[in-house]
């Protein structure tokens, strides 16, 4: 129900906000837009793997903790998870079971 109500329209918002419209109009995510290389038509998927990569998202998912916590179901980390973390275990879920399928962007977003 979330995925075909939400997912739609929060594509498209991104998808907006990617665009580089020099003119007039403040992007919604013009931070990324200003410091990296994304075209015009930038896929919404892209900014989320742009955030994997500045936040070293692979360091991350590769930590014993992190892959015992996930095997297991245990919650070894004294801490606990926060967002960010949280966002980035998601995208390295999406990255591990959907690009060995060779799947779209529109399918991983």
């Amino acid at each position: 129900m979330v995925r075909k109500r939400v997912a739609g329209p929060l594509k498209m918002l991104f998808a907006h906000g990617l665009k580089s419209n020099k003119k007039d109009s403040l992007a919604l995510v013009s931070c990324a837009t200003k410091n990296r290389n994304f075209s015009k038509g930038a896929h919404p998927w892209a900014l989320f793997l742009e955030f994997y990569k500045i936040q070293h998202g692979k360091s991350f998912t590769e930590q014993p903790q992190y892959q015992l916590s996930q095997s297991f179901g245990l919650r070894i980390q004294r801490q606990s998870i926060n967002s960010k973390q949280s966002l980035l275990s998601c995208i390295h879920k999406v990255r591990d079971s959907h690009e060995p399928y060779k799947r779209s962007n529109d399918a991983k977003f």
